[in-house]
């Protein structure tokens, strides 16, 4: 029962909001915060003896207010965004309390409080950096003594909730941007060092995962060839491989490239949409360009808590950041796939094919240089292939010297060796004429490899003056004359 002597009524309501004012001044996170608030608000109203109360505490959201925080459970279910109209309107707009009678509260809210003994519904406006946070509502008891009482009240714990979500929505970005900003460093540590793109990504997005009210991350790339944005890593199982980019608000961000800030029960909502989501509501969803080409798109969701201006900075700030990380590992899959695409037809090729460093080692043969040479690559690469150890003798019957041959000539000249036919022999093997090519390849001004083919060619025919040439060596024909 409240006392009813002015003075002890003033002492004690004046207790009540220092009481109110320490709980609410201890530095906590904006969750906790919302939760003090909503108790305060729910003590700072009459009671019957042995009861808690109840008081909601719902955040403006566009054109709805969305529940962020409630004590004394006064609906065991959900209830959705209620519309600013009406009474709420003029709560938020005026910046006054307001004490609704039970055929003024509006329907979405009396259904809040149905189960409740309650004649009348105390607003109360909640005002943080001088701009209208949302409201707390609490329902009166029908024997409540003094109604306006209770709502100045209310008053006084809203104007006090109002400076204390102010202090922690800026301690709440403060700790998102610490977090963030100290786990940016080990996402490209663990990214750089990982063995794939796949094992890069799954880094990140798990990193990104622990930043404070993060509930789930995803993150699509784009894949060669392929349309559309492919999903690469993801914190929670997501039924959805690609982003297609015809209909809803993840796919205008890609085509539009802009960050896009959505709920789940969006009217603009697609089905790919909330698949993406899941069961969370809140969607942040940022691409990631380079240049004129998006890339990929980062998404991150939250079940609870809406996206701000401020979590939009952070977001793309720490894409920004990633970028170059992404599209390392995407121009790192591209080259993957280069290289497979090239090693196979490299492989496939119906010629011999050996490759040698710039150092002259033997680093890779296909199976046709295996078949010509008679030598596994095994041995191709302790050996060499063309080395001391073979003879080769040109079309003339000459003996070619081993720094004309390739790949030796090339890796010392950098000049290609095209058309070379030779009689080649391995150590201990038959011998064969070859046609035999040989280049370098360079990487910038450097020579990195040098690739040489040979095919088995017919031996060359020779005319009869090159017959009797060849037929006689020098020596005879100096005795002779």
């Amino acid at each position: 029962m409240r006392l009813q002597s002015e003075p002890i009524t003033s002492t004690h309501g004046l207790a009540l909001l220092l009481k109110a004012a320490r709980t609410l001044n201890d530095g906590d996170p904006l969750d906790v915060v919302l939760e003090e608030v909503a108790s305060a608000a729910a003590k700072s109203v009459w009671r019957p003896p042995g009861e808690t109360g109840a008081a909601t505490v719902w955040k403006l959201r566009g054109s709805e207010l969305l529940l962020e925080a409630e004590f004394g459970g006064t609906a065991p279910t959900v209830t959705p965004g209620l519309p600013v109209e009406g009474q709420l309107q003029e709560v938020l707009a005026a910046r006054r309390t307001l004490l609704l009678g039970i055929r003024e509260v509006p329907a979405d809210l009396r259904s809040r409080y149905g189960a409740r003994r309650w004649r009348r519904v105390a607003l109360a406006p909640l005002i943080s950096y001088g701009k209208p946070f949302g409201l707390v509502s609490v329902p009166l008891e029908d024997a409540s003594p003094d109604p306006e009482a209770d709502l100045e009240m209310l008053g006084g714990v809203a104007d006090l909730g109002g400076l204390a979500l102010a202090a922690a929505t800026e301690f709440d970005l403060e700790l998102r941007l610490a977090v963030a900003f100290e786990l940016l460093p080990q996402m490209i540590a663990g990214a750089s060092g990982a063995e794939d793109s796949h094992e890069a990504a799954t880094v990140v997005v798990n990193r990104v995962g622990e930043v404070p009210g993060i509930d789930r991350a995803i993150l699509f790339m784009k894949e060669e060839s392929k349309r559309g944005l492919w999903i690469k890593a993801s914190t929670e199982p997501v039924n959805l491989l690609l982003v297609e980019q015809d209909a809803g608000l993840v796919a205008r961000a890609v085509k539009e490239r802009r960050i896009a800030v959505f709920d789940r029960d969006d009217p603009a909502c697609s089905e790919q949409d909330v698949l993406i989501a899941g069961d969370t509501r809140h969607v942040l969803a940022v691409p990631v360009a380079v240049a004129a080409d998006v890339i990929g798109i980062f998404i991150v969701a939250s079940r609870l808590r809406p996206f701000s201006a401020a979590d939009v900075q952070i977001a793309s700030v720490l894409v920004s950041a990633l970028t170059g990380l992404l599209e390392g590992m995407r121009l790192r899959d591209e080259l993957g796939e280069a290289k497979r695409t090239l090693r196979s037809f490299y492989h496939g090729l119906a010629c011999g094919a050996v490759t040698h460093d710039s150092r002259g080692r033997l680093i890779d043969a296909n199976w046709a240089a295996e078949n010509l040479t008679g030598m596994p690559l095994k041995q191709m690469a302790k050996e060499g292939v063309f080395g001391p150890d073979w003879t080769m003798q040109g079309e003339n019957g000459m003996a070619i010297p081993l720094p004309l041959r390739p790949p030796e000539s090339v890796l010392k000249s950098a000049r290609p060796v095209q058309g070379l036919r030779a009689r080649v022999t391995p150590p201990g093997g038959q011998p064969r004429w070859l046609r035999i090519d040989s280049r370098a390849i360079e990487e910038g001004s450097r020579l990195k490899w040098v690739v040489t083919t040979f095919f088995e060619s017919p031996p060359p025919v020779l005319t009869g003056k090159r017959r009797a040439g060849s037929a006689v060596p020098k020596t005879s024909r100096g005795e002779g004359a």
